[in-house]
């Protein structure tokens, strides 16, 4: 197979054979030979793959999933930017969904970032929701059934553009709180849960100057049993760890570099390595490529590796899953220009060479990913929001 382009009489063309694991590439100019190249990939469809509309114009951003009615069957919400609303849609235990009940989070707010989590301890999920054009998060509780109230308010500081959102108890009252994170200013903001009001008031912490924070995740760092935070800086090109005192409140945050001009867009944690302590993975949006820095358990981190996610892909958003029931962790990375995800398959070790890809669809820009078991096989799947085509893509491991 190939093709061919003329350009000022010259002619330029690509030959490329499949075989299976690898695709040899040749690459020609006026009929001549002038570069061979061989990838090692797999093109490995999924059992099936079905598309959930979001809404006409919903502008779809972001997504979580959870059991919101407690019918043991995984349901997804997601925040539709340009509709101004989020979207539940309750699933059926075979893979499909109910069409998305809509919360309006208030004309112009712009719905940014989703999360889940307890908020008033009742046993049932609610969903929190940053607003980067109101700069405000809003707490949607859950009454049941899968319904949920209105949104409320809480103010963030103003043209803050808050985009990443992470939950957790962080003070150890056994209360969900919310962390925040602002492509306009260079912090992260917690707001510590409570049962009276959800959320008084919030702190400040520093992500350094002009350092463009996107996404956030917690997790126990230097095994002292509380949790810290991992942020990914895209504008400073670093991630920044902050540890934990447990009363909510954090060390100044230590830095470590992802590689001139790399971008992390998206971030996550993990025991990639089996040796009992927390690992990162992020996405680098502009080096194109996943990398992973090794734990060392006192919140440091001894060393890194990277992975290409393919030239001009633009990986965007980061999962960990053990897609393969090997009881070992993997990391699934969605490229919004290649339109495709790649799934790159842990071993004991650490290291990631075994990979598959997943077309998505042409020019589909895909955004961000999440996991769960969709249709109740024990078998992992995975959700991702197609942006191009104002949907929600559900990608199932096995029918």
């Amino acid at each position: 197979m190939g093709v061919r382009w003329e350009y000022n009489g010259s002619t330029v063309g690509v030959q490329w054979e499949y075989g299976g694991s690898t695709m040899g590439v040749r690459w020609e100019y006026n009929g001549s030979m002038v570069g061979v190249s061989t990838l090692k990939i797999s093109l490995f469809p999924p059992c099936k793959q079905l598309i959930f509309s979001t809404g006409l114009f919903s502008g779809p951003i972001a997504v979580a999933v959870g059991d919101f009615n407690n019918d043991n069957r995984l349901d997804l919400v997601v925040a539709n930017f340009y509709s101004n609303n989020v979207g539940v849609l309750l699933g059926y235990g075979d893979g499909t969904f109910t069409n998305p009940i809509t919360y309006s989070t208030g004309d112009g707010s712009a719905p940014r970032a989703i999360n889940i989590g307890y908020f008033n301890n009742d046993t049932r999920l609610d969903i929190v929701v940053s607003m980067a054009l109101s700069n405000q998060i809003g707490i949607l509780l859950n009454v049941g059934n899968g319904s949920f109230t209105n949104p409320a308010m809480f103010d963030i500081e103003a043209s803050s553009y808050p985009v990443g959102i992470g939950v957790g108890d962080l003070n150890n009252d056994n209360w969900t709180d919310v962390m925040v994170v602002h492509k306009f200013l260079p912090n992260i903001a917690i707001f510590l849960g409570s049962g009276e009001r959800i959320f008084a008031s919030h702190n400040i912490y520093s992500t350094g100057t002009d350092s463009g924070p996107r996404s956030v995740a917690v997790a126990d760092f230097n095994n002292d049993k509380i949790l810290d935070i991992v942020v990914a800086n895209s504008v400073s090109s670093n991630i920044g760890v902050l540890l934990g005192y447990g009363d909510g409140t954090f060390k100044n945050q230590t830095t470590h570099v992802t590689g001139v001009g790399s971008s992390p867009w998206s971030v996550a944690v993990g025991d990639f390595n089996k040796d009992f302590l927390m690992d990162i993975v992020v996405a680098n949006r502009y080096s194109d490529n996943v990398g992973i820095l090794f734990g060392s358990g006192d919140g440091t981190f001894g060393y890194s590796r990277t992975y290409s996610t393919g030239p001009l892909s633009i990986p965007l958003s980061v999962a960990v899953a053990d897609f393969n029931r090997d009881n070992t962790l993997d990391i699934a990375v969605v490229n919004y220009y290649a339109s495709n995800l790649r799934i790159f398959y842990g071993d004991r070790n650490g290291t990631f060479d075994d990979q598959k890809i997943y077309g998505i669809g042409y020019k589909s820009d895909p955004l961000i990913i999440t996991v769960g078991d969709f249709n109740n096989d024990n078998w992992l799947d995975i959700a991702v929001i197609i942006q191009g085509t104002n949907s929600i893509e559900v990608l199932l491991k096995k029918c």
